[in-house]
């Protein structure tokens, strides 16, 4: 039996959300934040509201996969990729973010006053979201000036094009729960050694809490969340 492969459009979800602004710049930093395994974007994005504040934009794919995490309730999560097929998986899922991305930006640069300076861009993953997240900054468009994996690590077969991409990060930060049964911290603090090796501008931020968005250090422990 042969298998073939057959690209394909699909519509996609997302949520984009704008802080309160004055004119003439309505946003002046983006913020894209990739969901974890088995969440959607719309209560993701409720997750991430202690990052808002005047002139940020959050932007929250939803994952292209979906699929039911309790058939008795119908309730349904999203997937950035599974192993099968993940050479293709990798590659839509770059496509997606990209193509996303570009409109996005363009709307938001319409009127702005950066000049052509370029809008400066964190981006979040969460659990899954994290290697998605190293994924796409190694073989996307753009280097985005902050890089935050949450409760999870880097993909650990970045190629060596991908590590050079993360090198440009302006800066990695990884954020441990103590009490994480999920992804534990010694994974993280494993991660913050391979990244400082290869190169990038990395730190640890840890908390006492499990595998979850922490609020305190959304507005706290990382620079410039609640300006």
């Amino acid at each position: 039996m042969s298998v073939f492969h057959f690209p394909t459009a699909r519509t996609a979800r997302y949520v984009l959300r704008v802080g309160p602004y004055a004119e003439p710049s309505p946003v002046s930093d983006l913020w894209i934040a990739l969901h974890g395994y088995g969440q959607l974007a719309t209560s993701f994005a409720d997750e991430l509201a202690p990052i808002s504040c005047p002139g940020r934009a959050l932007l929250c794919p939803e994952a292209l996969s979906r699929f039911y995490t309790n058939h008795g309730k119908a309730e349904i999560g999203a997937s950035w990729m599974t192993s099968l097929d993940r050479e293709y998986e990798i590659l839509d899922q770059v496509s997606y973010l990209d193509a996303l991305w570009e409109q996005v930006v363009e709307e938001l640069e319409t009127g702005s006053d950066l000049d052509g300076a370029g809008l400066p861009t964190t981006v979040l993953g969460f659990s899954q979201g994290c290697p998605a997240a190293t994924r796409w900054l190694g073989n996307g468009q753009f280097t985005a000036s902050r890089l935050i994996l949450w409760g999870g690590d880097h993909a650990h077969d970045l190629t060596d094009e991908e590590w050079d991409a993360l090198r440009l990060t302006g800066e990695i930060i990884l954020v441990a729960g103590e009490n994480d049964r999920i992804v534990p911290i010694e994974r993280l603090q494993k991660a913050e050694t391979e990244l400082r090796d290869a190169g990038c501008n990395v730190r640890l931020v840890t908390h006492p809490g499990a595998h979850h968005l922490d609020a305190s250090v959304l507005k706290n422990r990382v620079p410039d969340l609640g300006r």
